[in-house]
């Protein structure tokens, strides 16, 4: 004969079953729509506007820049943040 499922385990599967199913409704009812933009909300959360290249440089890079900002490139190139 097969195994019983005593009353305990019967209430445990069915509770982990409706919670599983609570979480699932509630993520998906929380995620954002798409395509819909929202505002930033952290502190250090900052946008970052579009910015056109400069006439004269191919991109928009720290050496490119360094061209014509000689003193902020060298400083620049000796920093962490350069090697990050």
């Amino acid at each position: 004969m097969g195994k019983s499922i005593r009353p305990y385990q019967l209430f445990t599967l069915v509770s982990t079953l409706t919670l599983f199913i609570v979480v699932c409704v509630v993520m998906i009812r929380c995620e954002p729509p798409k395509g819909k933009i929202l505002p930033l909300t952290k502190s250090w959360e900052k946008a970052v506007p579009q910015q056109t290249i400069p006439k004269g440089l191919n991109a928009i890079s720290a050496a490119s820049c360094g061209t014509c900002h000689v003193q902020h490139y060298q400083e620049w190139k000796l920093s962490t943040h350069a090697h990050a």
